[in-house]
């Protein structure tokens, strides 16, 4: 049998590919944009997988489309899997490809019972637009969308908007989003488990999609589409929003500094993201001619 070779790269952006330290929208190294673009030139396919909107994505997935030979792009696109899987995005053409929202009834459930239990405000993404409660902090709003403001975000349904991703941030000073997380677990999670998918990526809030969306599910989805197996692709991450993706791929890599719930999972540990673990691995699977046997690390 021949020796498997890899054929996708799927990697989250923030705390992986993309330091914290560059802000948004953020600045990928040059040796991330060379790796990837070296691997693109050599047919793999490239997989963008983050929790941002496309708005926040797409600056971020140009710095690498920059230095794609354009005819290689019209039959090997670069493809974001935005919004925990929410939302699929072409940045080479700006335009989302698909949406997966959140149901009206399962919405209203989730909001009325974290309301009713734990003083919270709440934002959302709804295709290009970004909606949030007054009370959301300033420092979490994202000057970039044209922000609409709503009293409370169950009005969204009255506008006839659909939300693809909620976000959801104490007000009663629970901790970081972490032990944020765990108290929403243990209030809804039995309950909600078939209606919505709750995760998080970051301490300051939490994020929900729809029921059994995840950045993992949509990358099954988009490389069963291409024809790619799970076994012939590797992926990268740091963060809880990254497991489903992890766990599906061949070969899962966390970042050093990953979520331990990450790396409990992950095939292995990579260096962090100031020392360009994950174009480091790029560069061995390049060197290899994109066998698996290069990941073993």
């Amino acid at each position: 049998m021949a020796e498997s070779q890899i054929k996708a790269i799927a990697s989250d952006l923030d705390g992986t590919i993309l330091s914290h330290e560059t802000g948004l929208p953020g600045q990928l190294s040059e040796r991330t944009i060379a790796a990837f673009s070296t691997a693109h030139a050599a047919g793999l396919r490239i997989i963008l997988a983050t929790g941002r909107p496309p708005r926040l994505a797409h600056p971020i997935a140009h710095q690498i489309i920059s230095r794609l030979n354009p005819t290689h792009l019209q039959f090997n696109p670069l493809i974001v899997i935005c919004a925990n899987g929410s939302i699929t995005y072409n940045p080479l053409q700006a335009v989302v490809t698909s949406r997966i929202s959140i149901s009206n009834i399962a919405l209203t459930h989730f909001v009325t019972k974290i309301r009713d239990s734990i003083p919270s405000v709440f934002s959302a993404e709804c295709g290009t637009e970004f909606v949030r409660e007054r009370g959301w902090p300033m420092l979490l709003a994202d000057g970039v969308a044209p922000n609409m403001f709503v009293d409370d975000v169950l009005h969204l349904l009255e506008k006839g908007l659909f939300v693809d991703k909620l976000i959801v941030r104490s007000t009663e000073g629970v901790g970081n989003a972490f032990d944020f997380y765990d108290r929403v677990i243990a209030l809804v999670g039995d309950s909600m488990k078939d209606s919505v998918y709750i995760t998080v990526s970051n301490p300051h809030f939490i994020e929900i999609t729809a029921a059994m969306i995840s950045k993992g599910s949509v990358l099954n989805s988009y490389c069963g589409s291409i024809g790619i197996e799970s076994k012939e692709v590797v992926a990268f991450g740091d963060m809880p929003n990254d497991i489903e993706m992890l766990k599906w791929a061949g070969y899962g890599m966390a970042v050093e500094g990953a979520h331990q719930s990450l790396k409990d999972i992950a095939n292995a540990v990579i260096p962090r993201v100031e020392e360009d673990g994950v174009a480091q691995i790029v560069e061995k699977l390049i060197a290899s001619n994109f066998k698996m046997d290069a990941l073993l690390i």
